[in-house]
């Protein structure tokens, strides 16, 4: 899940890549609120990553990074990396930061990318490609997933095994809230709430930051992975699984995309307004896939 503080939202080592499954057929159309919602591939990689979890847009430099947790997500064996691609789904860099376990949720907060790896924040310059810092989490089972950018370079960092959510602010973490979270995942920052993904409860819960005050907003959202926002006021929440829900200013739940059969999961998603892409990493089917989102 993952913002860059950046980018106004509301709502490994190979020679370039070519895309060889770009498809246009594939529309989805749903009467949302009154307004019809398309939902078209635009690019699809190859499936030469290694279980892609996560993706996240750099606007200062118009990349796209990817966390590759390369088979067992929660072992630590070291194989995991990160992936730079460009936003018209050639490759980059396939390996471009090796040496994690199983990196997932990412946050950028200038020329800084941090990324959760099971039990720790690890900092990267994304000018230089170095790693720059780790904060470690010593609590038992904390299984960090996602992480999102708040206020003045807060970073809030879900912990799925423990319950649990962090925040990390000036070299330092500590729990901002713990308890029946319903397994938190994915998470999302907006002005002062913080939307909260339980992917066992399959609830979309709203933490009221400056109240402490926790809201139980929508159900029925599967095994809930990513949230973005499409600058329209609604949302739009991926399940583990493979389907893709479209989230209305009144909370209303609607199915975008389902994959379920086909196996194709739907992971930490990103969403860049400005080139209208929806950016989709598919986990076991070893893809990032890219769709256009719009209302008419």
């Amino acid at each position: 899940m993952k913002k860059i503080i950046l980018l106004c939202l509301i709502i490994g080592s190979v020679a370039c890549h070519k895309n060889s499954n770009v498809a246009t057929e594939s529309v989805k159309e749903t009467n949302l609120d009154e307004q019809k919602i398309q939902l078209k591939q635009v690019w699809a990689t190859d499936s030469i990553f290694k279980t892609p979890e996560s993706v996240i847009y750099d606007k200062a430099k118009e990349m796209l990074y990817i966390a590759n947790v390369n088979m067992n997500p929660w072992e630590k064996d070291g194989n995991g990396f990160i992936s730079k691609v460009n936003t018209d789904g050639t490759i980059a860099e396939l390996e471009w930061i090796t040496g994690l376990h199983g990196p997932k949720g990412m946050g950028i907060i200038g020329s800084s990318l941090y990324v959760n790896d099971i039990d720790e924040v690890v900092k990267i310059n994304t000018g230089t490609g170095d790693i720059i810092n780790r904060y470690q989490v010593t609590d038992e089972n904390s299984n960090l997933n996602d992480i999102t950018v708040g206020d003045n370079g807060t970073l809030y960092i879900s912990g799925s095994g423990n319950q649990t959510v962090y925040q990390l602010l000036d070299g330092k973490i500590e729990v901002l809230i713990s308890g029946d979270l319903g397994r938190p995942n994915g998470l999302w920052y907006e002005n002062g709430d913080l939307f909260i993904l339980g992917n066992v409860d399959n609830i979309l819960k709203s933490l009221k930051l400056e109240s402490n005050t926790l809201t139980n907003l929508t159900e029925g959202i599967g095994s809930a992975d990513g949230m973005i926002a499409t600058g329209n006021g609604d949302y739009v929440i991926s399940d583990w699984q493979g389907q893709l829900f479209h989230i209305s200013q009144s909370w209303k739940l609607t199915t975008l995309l389902d994959t379920r059969e086909e196996n194709i999961n739907a992971a930490d998603i990103e969403y860049i307004p400005e080139k209208d892409l929806l950016l989709v990493p598919t986990f076991n089917d070893n893809r990032v896939v890219a769709y256009s989102l719009y209302k008419e």
